[in-house]
């Protein structure tokens, strides 16, 4: 069948995956598939194709003469130089090495300047400058996950044009499902899904993304009959391929068990995939020892913070801060900010003064400068020219509570609470990048120890009617969406406005930066989540008790 009648037999495109349609030639020469890629107005695809004829030695001889203006490529000069010299060709390679290009340190250069200036579309620029100077693949993986702060469709745009540079090099695949996947995306995985299996490349990837296809449409008994078939065929497949499937596929069978009422087998298989990440060392003491020592740092009355229209929204994560942070950002003057370094480059400077030696010197000065970093960080990312408050997120800071009181005295908080039970449950199913504080999400028992500490942190020093807290329950946010976002609205200090309503059509423009936008995405239909009574087996040994005391001090039953 040819590439047209093949590709007439398949869904149709969206214009920004329209490069995908190119794998339907993957299985042609490489001469066959490349030459179309070298006539593109798009840089990037014709020097991944002359890299890709040049490394099979596979360019026609008519074509040899293209190779010197080709060359303002770096990753395509050293190469070509190399190749022509090898059959003799003199002269042109030395025609390729005398063409002026960028090399890997000017990009190298650029894309660090780009990254501390948070120029973002810099950023693109370099990356791409990257790959034009040496070729590596990575440099467009990289880029594609840059690009995911501009909003899904770019990502998949990005992640479709590495699949055309090299449709057999299974990241390209890989990127693309996941990005749809995490979008929500259930129609355009399954036509993305249908390209690769006609041209039948990255197979395995195809099995486990089709029962992803299956769960994201609440076929869920159907998904784990596929996992169960899928299983059957793992052990014929590379083992680099089945390890890089396997986080997901048990995230498909953990869920989808938890979704037909299988919750002691959704456990046990959460329990095996968050043991993947129990590989990465960190210390588990470091964050509590973080913690109590900034507590016990002696800070003098420091002057009056000016900056009144800034807040931070605390709570603990899964709590429903990343709902209530798109809901304020669809509001033209909130601006919000979500896990960005500001407590980082606050707590760097104190640490750097606490390294000088004598803790008194200065003390006033250092405290000063780290606050003087922490909206230092927030004003370098404001890109929202109409906004007139600014609401700075990251709930794992509440433990953060004595320090946050004693360098911001007068700073107001948004904070989020959810019953301790589905806050815990929900933290121990998803998946986080790894540091300090996201270990203790690997098992249960350490995750109730990390909410236990961090609420005693907070309540030492903020009480439920500090006017300083607008607190904020999850469960009246879903249930009582105008009521509950007018009254943090107003305690930011802004009239309401009507476009907080359509926040899910404003997440869809925005990076997945935390697992919960995969929900947020899908508006109020989200509904309460309420899970702790399905796993409420977890909920009653010793280890467990601490949440108790928080679900019956926040009014939540634990029956």
């Amino acid at each position: 069948m040819t590439e047209i009648a093949l590709k007439n037999t398949l869904p149709a495109l969206p214009d920004f995956m329209g490069l995908l349609a190119n794998v339907l030639r993957a299985r042609q020469s490489a001469t066959e598939y490349y030459d179309p890629l070298l006539s593109s107005e798009d840089e990037v695809l014709v020097c991944g194709a002359w890299c890709a004829l040049i490394a099979r030695r596979e360019i026609p001889l008519a074509r040899f003469d293209q190779l010197p203006a080709a060359s303002r490529h770096g990753a395509v000069k050293r190469a070509a130089a190399t190749m022509l010299e090898a059959v003799y060709e003199h002269d042109l390679a030395l025609q390729c090495l005398a063409m002026p290009s960028d090399s890997v340190s000017e990009a190298e250069i650029a894309a660090l300047k780009a990254e501390i200036e948070l120029d973002v579309d810099a950023q693109i620029d370099a990356a791409e400058r990257t790959y034009l100077a040496n070729g590596d693949q990575a440099a467009l993986v990289a880029a594609t996950k840059i690009v995911e702060s501009k909003g899904w469709k770019q990502a998949a745009a990005w992640a479709c044009r590495l699949v055309a540079i090299a449709p057999h090099h299974p990241k390209g695949a890989f990127s693309l499902f996941h990005i749809l996947d995490q979008a929500n995306q259930a129609d355009l995985l399954e036509t993305a899904i249908a390209y690769f299996r006609a041209a039948g490349i990255h197979q395995y990837s195809c099995l486990v993304f089709e029962a992803a296809v299956t769960r994201l449409r609440g076929k869920y008994q159907d998904c784990l009959s596929m996992l169960r078939n899928i299983e059957k065929v793992r052990a014929t497949v590379s083992e680099q391929d089945a390890a890089r499937m396997h986080p997901l596929f048990l995230r498909l069978a953990a869920e989808s068990r938890d979704k037909v009422g299988d919750y002691k087998g959704s456990y046990a298989t959460y329990v095996m995939l968050n043991k993947i990440d129990m590989g990465e060392k960190f210390d588990p003491d470091a964050f509590y020892t973080g913690v109590r020592t900034l507590a016990k740092l002696t800070v003098p009355g420091l002057p009056a913070d000016g900056n009144t229209n800034h807040f931070s929204m605390l709570g603990f994560p899964r709590s429903g801060t990343t709902l209530l942070e798109n809901v304020l950002g669809a509001h033209p003057l909130i601006e919000t900010f979500e896990e960005i370094p500001s407590g980082a480059a606050m707590v760097g400077q104190v640490q750097i003064h606490m390294a000088g030696g004598d803790p008194r010197a200065n003390v006033t000065a250092a405290m000063l400068k780290a606050r003087q970093s922490y909206y230092a960080e927030i004003t370098r990312r404001a890109r929202k020219a109409t906004a007139q408050v600014f609401v700075d997120k990251l709930p794992i800071r509440s433990a953060d509570a004595a320090f946050l009181r004693k360098i911001f005295p007068d700073k107001r908080h948004l904070f989020s609470i959810r019953h301790p039970f589905d806050v815990v449950l929900s933290c121990f199913r998803q998946k986080f990048n790894q540091n300090a504080a996201m270990i203790h999400f690997n098992t249960i028992d350490s995750a109730v120890k990390l909410y236990d500490f961090t609420m005693t942190q907070w309540f030492e020093h903020y009480g439920l009617d500090d006017p300083h807290v607008h607190y904020i329950r999850y469960d009246e946010l879903v249930t009582d969406f105008d009521r509950v976002t007018r009254g943090a609205i107003a305690f930011l200090g802004v009239e309401w406005d009507d476009r907080v309503v359509d926040f899910a059509s404003v997440a869809e423009t925005r990076a997945a930066k935390t697992p919960s936008y995969q929900k947020v995405r899908k508006g109020l239909s989200i509904g309460v989540q309420t899970y702790w009574r399905n796993y409420g087996f977890l909920f009653q040994s010793p280890e467990a008790k601490p949440l108790h005391k928080w679900a019956e001090f926040f009014g939540y039953p634990t029956k």
